[in-house]
């Protein structure tokens, strides 16, 4: 017998998603969300890894996992800013 899909997870959160997708954000918005969270990955990897130098109770998967976490959101903020640079300079080479 085939469970109902309202037992797997919470429903309310598909009507959020549909909600969030009408509202409009700026892309200012979005990327200073996307620096906050970059900025607060950075400072928890930090964090798990000076828990590690000092010996405190900590769990290496967890602190890798933090560090792998941090990069990545590094990186994709690094991506956009060069792909915004790039657009940027093609716009200026342009002749009017």
């Amino acid at each position: 017998m085939i469970d109902p899909i309202a037992a797997y997870g919470n429903m309310e959160s598909i009507g959020n998603v549909a909600t969030n997708a009408t509202r409009s954000t700026t892309f200012i918005d979005w990327m200073g969300a996307e620096l906050t969270k970059a900025n607060g990955a950075i400072n928890d990897a930090d964090v798990n890894l000076k828990k590690l130098a000092a010996n405190e109770p900590v769990a290496l998967h967890e602190v890798m996992l933090s560090i792998e976490e941090a990069r990545l959101q590094f990186q994709l903020v690094t991506q956009v800013r060069n792909r915004i640079l790039d657009t940027y300079q093609d716009l200026l080479k342009m002749q009017i």
